[in-house]
């Protein structure tokens, strides 16, 4: 694994080290053509990884995160090239205000110390590519992108995620669980799409995925909504054809769910339809250790941490 820490001023410093870390270790600079945009792109033998980011030209705070199918054009829009995802700010004013609208991540424009961690894991089949970024005092943002080690043959395993933080203040036992139904943490959204704000599928990860049972025939797409029983709306992609909703994730605790899909006639979990990923494996309820209270053998061997 390639890993790098650092000190960096400002938003566009952060983005211009990654984008050098990034090239360093095998991926595409797609797009850095002005102060405000940069895509990453990394072929893979299970899929093609194509990201862009972009961010307001002026003392910025946060950056979209963006996923596409397909690479236009340098100069192309984030958020506009063919097959995107459908997460992340296009239309409209391209403000702060609208950024936090859709997914994103929240940054400063001041000192940050960040951490980038990159691998090809599994012989190069599933590249990655984690940052995380301490913004202020104690609270971190994370953002990254890669390909899923899956399983069985299906077409896909792309992914990019951001960072949405609950904004809800002095929160008791009451209330915390409304305030984890509106984050998204990683390849995690602990979401149900009815807890206002009712758009909570903008925020979450994404994933490519084709060609699954009962996908509508030109879907491309699934969102992360980590929890069984979201509100059913799973959003639409950038050409307005519907996503599918993916459960699971990868946190501890009674949340805690194989990661898989839940197609229309109930819930396909991760060994028959998706993988388990083992670059950020779930993360099973157990001891103070980490350890695994309850979890059959089979899951078992997907336990491991690579980070």
């Amino acid at each position: 694994m390639a890993h790098q820490t650092g000190t960096v001023n400002g938003v566009l410093a952060l983005m211009n080290a990654l984008e050098t870390f990034a090239e360093s270790n095998g991926w595409t600079d797609r797009e850095l053509t002005t102060a405000d945009s940069l895509g990453l792109s990394k072929s893979s033998g299970d899929d093609q990884v194509e990201v862009q980011f972009r961010w307001v030209s002026s003392n910025p705070t946060r950056i979209t995160v963006h996923q596409s199918v397909d690479f236009d054009a340098v100069g192309t829009i984030p958020g506009q090239h063919t097959n995107d995802s459908g997460n992340g700010y296009v239309p409209g004013t391209f403000n702060e205000t609208n950024i936090a609208l859709s997914r994103n991540v929240e940054l400063r424009d001041a000192s940050m110390d960040y951490w980038f961690f990159e691998d090809d894991a599994n012989g190069g089949d599933s590249p990655y590519l984690y940052v995380v970024v301490n913004f202020t005092g104690n609270q971190y943002s994370h953002f990254g992108f890669g390909c899923l080690e899956k399983f069985n043959d299906w077409t896909g395993g792309a992914f990019a995620y951001g960072w949405r933080k609950d904004d809800v203040l002095g929160q008791t036992a009451a209330t915390s669980a409304v305030g984890f139904h509106r984050e998204s943490w990683m390849l995690d959204g602990l979401t149900d799409g009815s807890t206002s704000p009712n758009d909570l599928e903008n925020y979450v990860a994404t994933l490519h995925m084709e060609g699954m049972v009962n996908q509508v025939a030109s879907g491309k797409w699934g969102v992360v909504w980590a929890r069984v029983g979201s509100d059913g709306n799973q959003g639409t992609d950038g050409d307005a054809v519907a996503r599918e909703p993916i459960i699971g994730g990868f946190r501890g605790g009674p949340t805690a769910r194989a990661f898989g899909r839940q197609p229309k006639d109930g819930i396909t979990y991760a060994a028959r339809r998706l993988p388990h990923s083992s670059v950020v494996p779930r993360q099973h309820a157990g001891d103070a250790r980490g350890r695994a209270s309850r979890v059959d053998a089979g899951r078992r061997r997907h336990q491991h941490q690579e980070l």
